[in-house]
């Protein structure tokens, strides 16, 4: 049986609707570029009610994704910033980290990205590492700020009490990805916040990039619940940031 019949199966699976109480389920496509977040209420049975974050801090208007960088305030003091920034607050100039999730992956051979060209656009942060942190820390730090956000913006907008409400969590993950980079992913994302309730019920699974994509053509033809735990198929309809 394919890994795509194995996903199918998983989130057919689901019991929304069926007793089991409210469940928020989140699709979370962390990219080495940009990233983004959508959810859907498990009582919802349309994908028009799949709502998509499209206005990030300081960002412009509309968009699907966030720039995956985060900078620290603690490396940017010359600059007086007070606060970690991530996506669109950070600008040009200040002390950043990007591209890390190919360092998460671990399919970066030593001198791959090693271009004067490359640091010189994106600068020293691309692919690098501070000290006394892993490319896992900092996955995990940059994921921490976007959910805070998405739970602000989740609380802002619906009645539902967050608090109380299971959350079941999808990540998409390069296809080539072994077992080891694809627990990384998750531990970086249960630390940050994605699925970590586990008093709860909350939970947290990776889906492949070809997989997410795949459910978005096969949509016609699945049931309606599988349709709503389908919300991760959102990320295939914005370019994948592998």
């Amino acid at each position: 049986m394919s890994r795509l019949d194995d996903a199918l199966r998983s989130m057919g699976g689901l019991n929304l609707n069926q007793g089991d109480g409210l469940r928020l389920i989140v699709g979370f496509d962390f990219g080495t570029t940009y990233s983004g977040i959508a959810w859907v209420l498990s009582n919802r049975t349309k994908a028009d009610q799949i709502e998509v974050i499209n206005i990030w801090p300081d960002g412009p208007f509309q968009v699907p994704k966030a720039p995956s960088v985060i900078a620290y305030a603690s490396e940017n003091k010359d600059r007086r910033v007070k606060e970690d920034r991530w996506g669109y607050s950070v600008v040009p100039g200040m002390s950043s980290y990007l591209w890390t999730k190919l360092l998460l992956g671990g399919n970066v051979a030593p001198g791959e990205y090693d271009d004067p060209a490359l640091k010189e656009y994106f600068g020293p942060g691309l692919l690098s590492l501070p000290p006394g942190k892993t490319a896992q820390d900092i996955c995990s730090d940059y994921m921490a700020c976007l959910y805070k956000y998405f739970v602000g913006r989740f609380q802002g907008g619906t009645r539902v009490n967050l608090k109380i409400t299971p959350m079941e969590v999808w990540i998409t993950v390069p296809a080539i990805w072994t077992d080891a980079a694809k627990r990384r992913t998750m531990e970086a994302a249960k630390a940050a916040g994605f699925g970590s309730r586990i008093f709860l019920g909350d939970t947290i699974s990776v889906i492949t990039e070809p997989e997410a994509a795949a459910l978005t053509i096969l949509k016609p033809r699945l049931d309606s619940h599988v349709l709503q735990t389908a919300s991760v198929s959102y990320l295939s309809s914005a370019p994948l940031t592998e």
